[in-house]
């Protein structure tokens, strides 16, 4: 998720119908950007823009969706809380504009945790605020009790260890007590800044630290520890559920998917919607057959041995051709659930969290 201060552009792509259609539609909202015939989804594999029609999106530099304009009811409106210097004040605001944003796909991947690229981020943002506090000195000193206070989860060992790899100690001279950068690597200066920590780096490493904690809620001590088997075409397997569904695993598997270096289960668990109108990230093998929902693997290879010889036996078009069509049709069931103007219908079944019914007391 975008943190504070960040945005999102809205992007509304229009697809040619032919050649020769050179129509600009009208937008309301957000920017047009129109398709040829030939160009590639601006969805990645999971989803497209028919010819003739229009398909909003929302883009940013970490994640795609598809999102749908309705009408906000004339009854709704938005409080919003702000609190200031322990002062609440509160605030009603009009809804004129109403947008349902789809599935989420992701275009960078979540980093795992102790990876080289958290190790980066955790030593970047340390440098930063390090680097800023300098600024501010008119001498580009550092005294150590600013830097503790931004980062309390550090000790001071641990403080005075990532110190001491820019920095040096002054025990004489202008500044005694205090830190200074190496002489041979200065300040850089706020370009440089904010291309060693970018806010995507930041909001990656947060995402990382939210699924790090869900596991640790869930019971995880340890997790990602698995033998790496290169001719293991799904070394997630040897994971639970709950470490599949991992942020950094969901993201490597999805982007994975999109460049045609893995498979998605596509139903089941994973489903954010759990009612088959979202995507499952969770991979697969490629090696296998697979199944459309209700299928099993003695259903399928029964139908293949039935099949007459003269027939084509199962092969792997045969397999991507079912693929695709299966990636279409959630697609699909997506589209109609959040373009319908009519709320849904939702059964009890589809209440998996029992905590979030109400309880109706007796009178």
């Amino acid at each position: 998720m975008s943190n504070i201060g960040m945005g999102s552009v809205l992007v509304n792509y229009y697809r040619k119908r032919d050649v020769q259609d050179t129509k600009v539609p009208d937008v309301d909202f957000g920017e047009l950007l129109v398709l040829d015939t030939a160009d590639a989804s601006p969805f990645m594999k999971f989803g497209d823009v028919p010819p003739g029609q229009i398909m909003s999106a929302l883009y940013n530099n970490m994640i795609r969706a598809p999102i749908f304009q309705h009408k906000p009811n004339r009854t709704d409106f938005m409080m919003i809380k702000h609190v200031s210097k322990g002062e609440a004040r509160w605030y009603l605001r009009s809804i004129p504009y109403y947008f349902v944003v789809g599935q989420t796909y992701p275009i960078q991947e979540i980093p795992a945790p102790h990876s080289r690229r958290v190790t980066t981020t955790i030593r970047h943002r340390f440098q930063v605020a390090a680097y800023r506090l300098m600024n501010r000195n008119q001498y580009h000193l550092l005294q150590m009790n600013k830097i503790v206070k931004i980062f309390p989860e550090y000790s001071d060992l641990q403080i005075r260890q990532r110190l001491k790899e820019f920095c040096e100690y002054q025990r004489r001279g202008l500044g005694p007590g205090l830190w200074r950068t190496k002489y041979n690597m200065p300040i850089p200066d706020e370009e440089g800044l904010r291309k060693m920590l970018t806010p995507e780096m930041l909001c990656l490493f947060e995402s990382m630290l939210f699924g790090q904690q869900r596991l640790r809620e869930a019971g995880y001590r340890k997790w990602g520890e698995k033998d790496d088997d290169p001719n293991d075409d799904n070394p997630d397997t040897k994971l639970s559920i709950d470490e599949q569904l991992a942020p950094w695993c969901l993201t490597r598997n999805f982007i994975n998917a999109i460049q045609g270096k893995a498979m998605l289960k596509l139903y089941g668990e994973g489903d954010p919607t759990g009612r088959g109108e979202g995507f499952s990230f969770l991979r697969i093998s490629m090696k296998d057959i697979f199944l459309r929902p209700g299928e099993s693997v003695e259903d399928k290879l029964a139908e293949i041995e039935s099949r007459p010889k003269s027939a084509h036996r199962y092969n792997v078009a045969e397999q991507q051709q079912i693929y695709r069509d299966e990636v279409e049709m959630i697609w699909q069931a997506q589209l109609r659930a959040l373009a319908s103007t009519e709320p849904p219908e939702i059964a009890e079944g589809d209440i998996k969290d029992k905590r979030m019914q109400m309880v109706i007391p007796d009178s």
